[in-house]
């Protein structure tokens, strides 16, 4: 299998599995994968082979990436219309 058909079988198992987990939908939830690995490709193979999945990036993959998203009250979110992260304060 070549890496697009691995990148579909794996963004699928997830999908299903964390849309099920959660009660929303494997659609919306691949969407939200694709948003952040979008922004992120640095962690796209290692999505592919299995070594991180979506918990392992923290709630940036559901607020974060490049994509839209609708809220419950039907608001359609732009992820660069939030505020940047605040960095943790170190003791420095």
């Amino acid at each position: 299998m070549d890496n697009a058909h691995l990148f579909l079988h794996r963004l699928i198992e997830c999908s299903v599995a964390i849309g099920w987990q959660a009660g929303v939908g494997g659609r919306e939830t691949a969407g939200a994968i694709v948003s952040y690995l979008a922004v992120h490709p640095e962690r796209l193979q290692s999505f592919i082979d299995c070594n991180e999945n979506p918990f392992d990036w923290g709630e940036e993959w559901i607020k974060g990436g490049v994509l839209t998203w609708q809220t419950k009250d039907g608001r359609i979110i732009d992820p660069a219309d939030l505020p940047l992260p605040t960095p943790p304060e170190t003791n420095a």
